[in-house]
């Protein structure tokens, strides 16, 4: 059994980079994910790259506005894992 099956983890930054690596390995590990990132092309293709159904948000963590609306609508506590890989 996968360390993280069953696991719901969010990760900030997950279309690319590092934020993509931890987004694969948690994939890989069986966890359900969903990644955050500002441009919706690069959430695509990283979706499309996984092969395995992700949930995606845009989210711009530099934005009040995004921070208010798009973290207000996302249910948190049923995360088991927060990774915040934007800078």
């Amino acid at each position: 059994m996968a360390a993280l099956s069953g696991m719901n983890v969010l990760i900030i930054g997950g279309s690319s980079g590092i934020g993509y690596a931890t987004a694969a390995g948690a994939v890989a590990e069986g966890a359900n994910v969903t990644i955050a990132s500002r441009s919706e092309e690069k959430l695509r293709a990283a979706q499309a790259l996984l092969q395995r159904r992700v949930e995606t948000r845009r989210l711009d963590v530099a934005s009040p506005l995004d921070r208010d609306l798009d973290f207000g609508s996302i249910e948190l506590a049923g995360f088991d894992d927060f990774e915040k890989d934007a800078h």
